[in-house]
């Protein structure tokens, strides 16, 4: 999403696995890969990877962790070291529960887990299924991105919409309640391609470029990603508010100009998803707890693959990289071994043995390379991250400059056919 404007990084940076003995038996390891998206933000770039703000999946359970989570929902937590007993009070609610027992209460009323609390590294994670329900806490799993929702994203509570003008997005996947003099301050514009609106400082905007961003919505299929709110998700499918500070258009780009005082504008204004893109979305059902549990293995193309003799299969890295490519696609194309990362470069044909110096005919690329702490990487529209173990990151990405000559519109439709079928039909696994 957003490709066009190459605005939208993706700073995903996935927890190392840790290992740990727990009261003197086994050691156990814990695999901190699901993110936390509480009321709208996404704590997994937020913060950076740190694996005390991702949940882990354990005996068909999703954990998350308890201060962090319970504090950030804005509720009071208790926990007392001598005897292992934890209190969380909120919502009109108060639970209790110990560590060492599958055993707990609300507001008094007893009740059995089937799993108990876990006490790793000196943190306690409670298994959010229960403690969702208890607290009366929407909770869901996104298998598309493998993130853990909590709490609403949807801000509609507390406003007086009279006070509001409507503006119909619908085609967008949304509408928006916004301050009836915003066109004093914003201008809006819409992207087809993008599927997005994009709003700007009136004032800073210059067609083309990014000059006077202050915030982006539509619809993604996928997780949204920092500094993004990931506003409602519905099989597979997010309404994402995206929010460009003058800060952060500037780690961007020193050239870019912004408002944060336009960005306030924005801020205040309201999105609600809408039926055509969300159908199952309802205001009136919000508030009602639905628990959907995480599963602890994750695929990383779900669906029926043909056997090998249908396909070109190339695979690179360790863990293992897998390119499953159909034979009636292949013919078209060019694969190349990259030279400078363990990877594979996929080419048109056509293009690459014309030689053209300009163009080249890249329609993609992909790659695995080791994360160093502090290195700074960015995601958007034209590259992606597919997998990550440990410091070992797996990610494919496009070009960033034109690989056909677009004044020749033959050879460009066929181009963009091509990339089409290459996104659609190239199947990538990754070793577990």
């Amino acid at each position: 999403m957003f490709a066009k404007l190459k605005k939208n990084w993706k700073t995903l940076l996935l927890a190392l696995a840790v290992f740990a003995c727990l009261g003197g038996k086994a050691a156990y390891a814990y695999d901190f890969e699901i993110p936390l998206v509480i009321d709208g933000v996404d704590y997994e770039t937020a913060y950076k990877g740190d694996p005390k703000y991702y949940g882990f999946a354990s005996n068909n359970r999703t954990y998350v962790p308890l201060r962090f989570i319970s504090e950030t929902l804005g509720f009071d937590v208790g926990y007392t070291q001598a005897t292992k007993d934890i209190s969380i009070s909120g919502n009109g609610q108060q639970v209790k529960l110990n560590v060492n027992s599958k055993n707990f209460t609300v507001n008094g009323v007893k009740g059995t887990m089937d799993v108990a609390p876990i006490v790793y590294k000196n943190r306690t994670y409670i298994p959010i299924r229960y403690v969702g329900e208890a607290l009366k806490k929407r909770v869901t799993w996104n298998p598309n991105d493998g993130a853990v929702y909590i709490g609403h994203a949807v801000n509609f509570r507390d406003r007086a919409y009279s006070n509001y003008k409507k503006l119909d997005f619908s085609d967008y996947g949304f509408d928006l309640y916004i301050s009836p003099n915003f066109q004093k301050h914003i201008l809006i514009e819409k992207s087809p391609k993008d599927q997005a609106v994009h709003f700007y400082d009136k004032s800073l905007y210059k067609k083309g470029t990014m000059n006077g961003l202050v915030g982006s919505i539509g619809v993604e299929n996928e997780k949204a990603f920092f500094p993004a709110l990931n506003t409602y998700h519905e099989n597979g499918k997010v309404l994402a508010r995206y929010e460009f500070s003058d800060g952060s258009l500037k780690k961007l780009d020193p050239k870019l100009k912004g408002s944060d005082k336009v960005l306030r504008v924005f801020q205040e204004a309201v999105e609600i998803p809408r039926k055509n893109a969300f159908p199952n979305f309802d205001l009136k059902t919000l508030d009602n707890p639905k628990i959907t549990e995480a599963k602890p293995q994750r695929e990383e193309n779900p669906g029926k693959k043909p056997g090998s003799g249908d396909y070109t299969v190339f695979s690179f890295g360790n863990p293992k990289v897998t390119l499953q490519i159909p034979n009636d696609l292949m013919k078209d194309l060019v694969v190349e071994k990259s030279t400078w990362r363990p990877g594979y470069q996929i080419y048109d044909k056509k293009i690459s043995q014309n030689k053209n110096s300009i163009v080249g005919g890249m329609i993609k690329y992909y790659e695995q390379f080791k994360y160093k702490k502090g290195d700074y990487v960015e995601y958007d529209g034209l590259y992606k991250l597919l997998n990550s173990k440990g410091a070992i990151r797996t990610a494919e990405g496009i070009p960033r400059d034109a690989q056909v000559d677009y004044r020749n519109k033959a050879e460009a439709k066929r181009f963009e056919a091509l990339c089409q079928r290459v996104d659609r039909e190239v199947l990538v696994t990754i070793d577990k």
